[in-house]
């Protein structure tokens, strides 16, 4: 055996991979899993969509029939309460350990709707929280280890909205938001419907409101819904994570010790970050060949499709507002969804 073993090596490395590789080619790959790469959440790699006009489907599931919301401690003041909604759909379901927490204001409790029916409705307290968050990124240690040291409940709820669509998919919406119409009928029917993965509405369009220090077109993350592990869904995760501990470490602080100001938040885990991740994903939808930018979306009228994602027009999301409000009324348009524009968070 010693002297098969030393005419082998005498042969050169060369020689010793090409044998390895025809052994490996020969008897290796065909019975292994090697070649089949899953995502998990280790991996928050993008998962193939497909382009327009192709007429290929995405790669994804349909968009879960989940509805979430979450109450975490510090989320909602006294002055809030009136202004928080379920989305109560015709099944309900908790998340062990304990996830709903013992509200005050009767606002907070089920009522009987038809607006989502055959959904499943979940809403997060902070235990059921920390429990979704532990089981779905058991492997993400630097996921976990973020999230639970947040004190700044923002970027907490922020992070934990892109963490449960990335890993359940569904519909996520904050509590001072109302559904309208069933969000089976958010997509108009047709061609589309069945191929969308991503549902995301413009919050802010320059050319209707004005001037901004941010894009011209923005997106809303009150409301999102999206495919689980949709790459959009993974860009944003990955950007909230990078985000917040980069703010930690530009001030030599813990995670735990971050009180950012409103614009740090948009630009970590808020609209700002989320748009950017959102015209990426377009981008890439599209294709290097096809130029595209904001003011592609300025002033739509109609839902536009771009692979799996679906863009609907500014108001879509911010339905019935107030007179005096700082976005304008939706007049005739169509609204989905209605929002409060409460932003206790802003003086918190």
């Amino acid at each position: 055996m010693a002297v098969i073993t030393s005419a082998f090596l005498s042969k050169g490395p060369l020689f010793i991979f090409c044998v390895v590789g025809t052994i490996y080619t020969l008897y290796v790959l065909p019975g292994s899993n090697l070649g089949t790469q899953t995502q998990t959440p280790s991996s928050l790699a993008p998962t193939t969509t497909t382009s327009e006009p192709s007429d290929e489907t995405t790669t994804l599931p349909p968009i879960s029939r989940k509805i979430w919301q979450a109450y975490l401690s510090n989320t909602v003041d006294e002055g809030a309460m009136n202004s928080i909604h379920h989305w109560p759909a015709s099944k309900k379901t908790t998340h062990p350990p304990n996830p709903v927490p013992s509200p005050k204001s009767p606002h907070l409790q089920d009522k009987p709707t038809a607006v989502a029916p055959n959904w499943t409705y979940t809403l997060l307290g902070d235990a059921g929280a920390n429990a979704f968050v532990d089981t779905t990124f058991h492997d993400r240690a630097d996921i976990r280890s973020t999230y639970h040291a947040l004190s700044h409940w923002v970027l907490k709820s922020d992070f934990l909205r892109y963490m449960l669509l990335w890993g359940e998919g569904g519909i996520y919406s904050d509590l001072d938001t109302k559904p309208q119409v069933a969000p089976s009928e958010w997509v108009p029917a047709g061609a589309h419907r069945d191929r969308v993965r991503l549902i995301v509405a413009i919050e802010y369009d320059s050319a209707v409101l004005g001037p901004t220090e941010m894009y011209p077109i923005q997106f809303s993350q009150w409301t999102i819904g999206a495919a689980a592990r949709h790459p959009v869904m993974g860009c944003m995760l990955e950007r909230a994570l990078t985000g917040i501990r980069d703010m930690a470490a530009a001030k030599g602080i813990t995670v735990g010790e971050i009180d950012p100001g409103e614009n740090a938040v948009y630009n970590a885990t808020g609209p700002i970050a989320w748009t950017e991740c959102v015209m990426d994903g377009i981008g890439a939808a599209l294709g290097p060949d096809v130029p595209f930018a904001h003011s592609n979306l300025s002033e739509i009228a109609e839902p536009r499709y771009y692979g799996d994602i679906t863009i609907l027009p500014d108001g879509y999301f911010a339905a019935a507002l107030p007179v005096g409000s700082p976005k304008p009324n939706n007049g005739d348009r169509v609204g989905l969804v209605s929002h409060d524009f409460r932003g206790a968070w802003k003086h918190s």
